[in-house]
């Protein structure tokens, strides 16, 4: 394995899969056979990014 292949997704794809989710679960089964550490940062970062606007969302909604 390269070292190449051990690196993350670099921080504007962490940022756009947190503000836009479906694009991080997107990239993450395009990459994912390439490169499975960047593949799961962009994932992770969608599921994040998910989980803070629901939270958002539903406190929103009670008040």
């Amino acid at each position: 394995m390269s070292n190449y292949e051990e690196e993350g997704a670099p921080i504007g794809l962490k940022i756009i899969s947190f503000l836009i989710p479906i694009v991080g679960w997107v990239c993450y089964f395009i990459i994912k056979d390439d490169n499975i550490t960047k593949a799961k940062d962009c994932s992770k970062f969608a599921w994040i990014g998910f989980a803070v606007a629901f939270v958002l969302g539903f406190i929103g909604g009670l008040g």
